[in-house]
């Protein structure tokens, strides 16, 4: 299933793929290892990019980014 990413803030980046399936398969690990459920897998041009949030600010998404960094996952702040 593919979804467009309309919705304003701020959001946690934590992979950009050129298959669908590598992105579905980072949502589905990011929902075993770290209990993450709201990811979206949204395509950008020629790239599939997995997004956790939206955040309605920054300092929420950097709180919910240095949660993941403990846990290895390593994510990127975007708008």
């Amino acid at each position: 299933q593919r979804q467009m990413c309309i919705e304003t803030g701020y959001w946690l980046q934590a992979g950009a793929f050129k298959e669908e399936k590598s992105a579905h398969d980072l949502t589905g690990s990011l929902a075993l290892t770290a209990g993450i459920s709201n990811v979206q897998v949204v395509k950008a041009g020629s790239v599939w990019r997995v997004r956790i949030g939206p955040f309605d600010n920054k300092l929420e998404a950097s709180e919910v980014q240095s949660q993941l960094d403990n846990q290895g996952i390593q994510t990127t702040v975007v708008r």
